[in-house]
């Protein structure tokens, strides 16, 4: 198995999966989880932290129950160096090569910065 894919929640019933529990079960057999947090910011918990989770990935999404507008999510991913090995879809304005990353933030970051406008 390359990679586990778990709900944080179901969005039907808003059963709550034991994250933490499976994350550590799976990483026991060297196998790496995303979580799928569509519903998780805002319903699950409104002070989620990334930071607690034992994860290595988690995808949220600002616009369901936070009243963001669509589109605004976010990807956490826990190891850096993996981070940094990940491309957006579409290279755009504001490009930069690693070597001429800002201080402030990491390459990732950068890359996913500004993704252009939706038209």
């Amino acid at each position: 198995i390359c990679l586990a894919v778990i709900d944080h929640n179901t969005s039907q019933t808003t059963i709550i999966f034991p994250i933490d529990e499976l994350t550590e079960l799976l990483h026991a057999y060297s196998i790496p989880v995303l979580i799928d947090g569509a519903h998780g910011p805002g319903q699950v918990n409104p002070y989620l932290s990334l930071a607690k989770l034992k994860c290595d990935f988690y995808i949220g999404t600002y616009h369901k129950w936070m009243y963001a507008v669509r589109g605004c999510s976010f990807l956490f991913i826990r190891d850096l160096s993996i981070a940094n090995q990940i491309q957006p879809a579409n290279t755009t304005w504001g490009y930069r090569s690693r070597a001429f990353q800002l201080d402030n933030m990491t390459h990732f970051h950068l890359k996913f910065f500004h993704q252009g406008t939706r038209d």
